[in-house]
């Protein structure tokens, strides 16, 4: 049976946790983050992850992000590793660690994103978005985990999740259990 539990941070959470909350001292001496257009709060959230990954020797690619190291490939931002063939000379991706999809509209809309993020075979896997119900979409999208038949091994959810309630982020972590 599985289970998803809550997960103490692991090294990278904690940087991601620790970024967050300079988003929200930032956006404290400034304009309310509701009041940030979507564009500009996406951006910003890629800037952090994106500099995060490039800190830990990851690659990065995300859509028309200048950070990147390649274009968006199937989520809105990936961290993968990849090594020279010596017979070739080509680049191969040898690991994909994280895949974050950011999603600042409907619950439809969230969880086509979040969807996407089921089948990523990566060991984060990061879902950024923003509601009045909080806590009932993180548990409606941890049932959707719990429904998945095909978890990749270690997997841990990352939900991100702006509150326009308080003004304020959520950040939670689990990992599914298999037992």
């Amino acid at each position: 049976m599985s289970s998803l539990r809550p997960e103490g941070l692991d090294e990278i959470e904690i940087k991601m946790k620790h970024a967050v909350e300079e988003i929200l001292i930032e956006a404290k001496a400034g304009p309310r983050w509701s009041d940030c257009s979507y564009s500009a709060r996406t951006s910003r959230i890629k800037d952090i992850v994106s500099e995060i990954g490039h800190g830990l020797s990851y690659s990065v690619c995300a859509n028309s992000h200048d950070s990147s190291d390649d274009h968006e490939w199937r989520y809105d931002l990936m961290w993968f590793h990849t090594e020279r063939d010596e017979d070739t000379d080509d680049d191969l991706v040898t690991d994909s660690v994280l895949a974050m999809e950011i999603e600042w509209g409907s619950w439809e809309n969230i969880l086509y994103d979040f969807e996407k993020l089921l089948v990523a075979n990566t060991k984060y896997k990061v879902m950024v978005f923003e509601r009045d119900d909080v806590e009932k979409t993180v548990e409606r999208l941890a049932q959707r985990v719990l429904k998945f038949k095909n978890p990749t091994l270690q997997e841990r959810y990352v939900f991100i999740a702006y509150d326009r309630n308080s003004d304020d982020f959520q950040f939670k972590c689990f990992q599914r259990n298999e037992s």
